[in-house]
């Protein structure tokens, strides 16, 4: 079984440890938790531990989801979760990088099908036999 590594941001709050152990009793996550002070400490406890999730809560103060994604620019392939307790709403942000040809890359991207962008940019880049 595969394991994906999810990193818990804000463990010291009952939110974020309740996150953490809900999580730690799935099968095939490995979860840890986190209670980073400031930004600096979170991107460089993320390069550490280097997580393919990470869950966080909207109201930790010193970062936002886009600010932090922009701040791991070079970080491979990231999903972010961030959970808002005031209304339950959960939004996940992807980061992922794709080779584009022309046209036919650029809808799968915006479509959101990574199968369908893989198989089309395979098919576009096959040479052909005269």
């Amino acid at each position: 079984m595969i394991t994906k590594r999810v990193l818990i941001i804000g463990t010291a709050s009952l939110i974020g440890a309740g996150m953490e152990s809900l999580l730690s009793q799935e099968n095939g996550l490995d979860v840890t938790g986190i209670s980073p002070t400031d930004e600096q400490e979170l991107i460089a406890q993320i390069w550490l531990l280097r997580p393919q999730v990470i869950v966080m809560n909207s109201s930790l103060l010193f970062t936002n989801p886009t600010r932090l994604l922009n701040s791991l620019d070079t970080y491979p392939h990231l999903k972010l979760i961030v959970i808002n307790e005031t209304n339950n709403l959960v939004q996940t942000y992807e980061k992922q990088s794709f080779l584009a040809e022309e046209h036919i890359g650029l809808a799968a991207i915006v479509r959101g099908n990574a199968l369908e962008l893989a198989y089309k940019t395979a098919v576009h880049l096959e040479p052909t036999h005269s």
